[in-house]
């Protein structure tokens, strides 16, 4: 499992170098691998929800998240909105 959660890890961070990060309304992304040795989360942000289903319309956005998917035993896109954030604005 681990050999699969690596190439996942490494597929997400491929398209947000490449893709993602050139599209309107990109924040950033924050890929995280589970220590269970099978679970990658990608916590990407966007400016708007819109900016988001804009991307999901683009061939070679589609290309990329076809790849992640295959390689994922569940692929479940969820979008949020913001309630509450803390941090260090230092």
């Amino acid at each position: 499992m681990l050999a699969k959660q690596n190439e996942l890890f490494d597929s997400l961070v491929e398209a947000s170098e490449i893709v993602m990060s050139k599209m309107q309304g990109y924040i950033s992304a924050n890929i995280h691998m589970g220590d269970d040795g099978k679970t990658v989360t990608n916590y990407a942000q966007w400016a708007s929800l819109q900016d988001y289903h804009r991307v999901l319309e683009l061939p070679e956005v589609m290309e990329h998240l076809k790849t992640a998917a295959a390689l994922a035993i569940e692929f479940k896109p969820v979008t949020y909105h913001t309630i509450w954030t803390d941090g260090n604005n230092a």
